[in-house]
Order: C-alpha cells, then structure tokens, then sequence
C-alpha cells in the first residue's frame, strides 16, 4: 500500500520588499494523524504573513487570502 498523507511546500521570501525571483522553498511531508497541526501552522504563517503586510501598508487582496 502506498503512503498517505499530504506534501507541504512553503515558498520562502520577504513578502514586503520589492519582488524577486530569489527564493528558498522549504518542503515537508505531513501524514494523516498530523493534518490538524499542520492545518494550524499554515493558519499561523498566514496570520503573520498578513500582519508584516499590513504593517507595510500593503494589505492583501481576499483572492490571495
């Protein structure tokens, strides 16, 4: 039988500057009985992603979420 579970993959950048293609990517692998944490660490990333947006005055689009 095969493996289950979901592959995370963060692209890792400084989302106020100016855009770059210069990134690191970070990639995991979370298994079934892990979903709900890694559901809270992607609301979390979100979270301070869009407060370093809005301290700059940059606030993201709803599309982008």
């Amino acid at each position: 039988e095969g493996v289950k579970g979901w592959a995370v993959v963060f692209r890792i950048f400084d989302p106020v500057g100016e855009p770059t293609t210069n990134y690191e990517l970070f990639v995991g692998w979370v298994p079934p009985a892990r979903k709900a944490d890694a559901e809270r660490w992607v609301e979390f990333l979100n979270a301070e992603i869009r407060d370093r947006l809005e301290e700059a005055g940059k606030a993201p689009s709803a599309a982008e979420g």
